[in-house]
């Protein structure tokens, strides 16, 4: 295990880190999951990224790893933030159907039309934890009942300002990855190659999966993130 370097996961919307627990151990370098609790809604968004930095430096207190951000869906926008944030303790990124806005953009300016108008209306007007229903569609469609059971069970509502925060981050200068999840219920593929392209130098490499890769595949996640690491450090 090479200790110089550091993995730290960022999940998508409602996870928590228990996603990622098979993922990790498949690992060549120590990681962090970054987690929120259970009580998100209440929220800033510098709150998300002043939680992580802190759980960050208890992971690297001596700040002398090489930092690869590994994000997932609306993780993109938070993994972004804190490449800003952390400078040159950042040394690779990795996204997973991960949304990655445009500078100075949000989550929701980052989707198409009509979803850009009509999604603040609903998160505003019903909350941002979506119905068992869609949860079931957008992120269990390749999952076991086991694991989808343990999804519901998790879910937990985050903060609006978590969707609609225009976020800012510095030009990424090194070889980023993005996974793009070819069965993902919640992002189209052409929505995925979009994100991908809105960071310059950035590989594309496809895994069969719904949303949830580190969960249904985390062998191929693993490899992919193994691969992407030894090849660019």
């Amino acid at each position: 295990m090479k200790k110089n370097i550091g993995i730290v996961y960022i999940s998508g919307a409602g996870l928590n880190k228990s996603i990622w627990n098979e993922t990790q151990e498949l690992l060549d370098h120590p990681s962090i999951a970054i987690d929120y609790g259970n009580s998100r809604e209440s929220l800033k968004y510098d709150d998300y990224i002043d939680e992580a930095l802190k759980q960050i430096d208890s992971f690297d207190p001596s700040k002398s790893k090489k930092l690869i951000l590994v994000c997932h869906s609306i993780g993109g926008c938070v993994g972004l933030s804190l490449s800003k944030a952390l400078g040159k303790r950042v040394n690779g990124f990795v996204a997973i159907g991960a949304t990655l806005p445009k500078n100075n953009s949000s989550f929701v300016s980052s989707l198409p039309l009509p979803q850009k108008l009509i999604l603040p209306l609903i998160l505003k007007l019903a909350g941002t934890k979506p119905p068992e229903k869609s949860i079931l569609h957008e992120y269990c469609n390749d999952l076991s009942d086991k694991q989808t059971q343990e999804i519901l069970e998790n879910f937990t509502p985050e903060s609006i300002s978590l969707y609609l925060t225009k976020i800012q981050y510095s030009t990424l200068n090194f070889p980023k990855l993005y996974l793009q999840l070819t069965n993902d219920n919640s992002m189209p593929t052409a929505l995925q190659s979009k994100m991908a392209s809105n960071l310059s130098n950035m590989k594309i490499s496809t895994i069969n999966s719904g949303h949830l890769a580190m969960v249904s595949n985390p062998k191929k996640v693993a490899y992919e993130i193994n691969n992407y690491i030894s090849s660019t450090l």
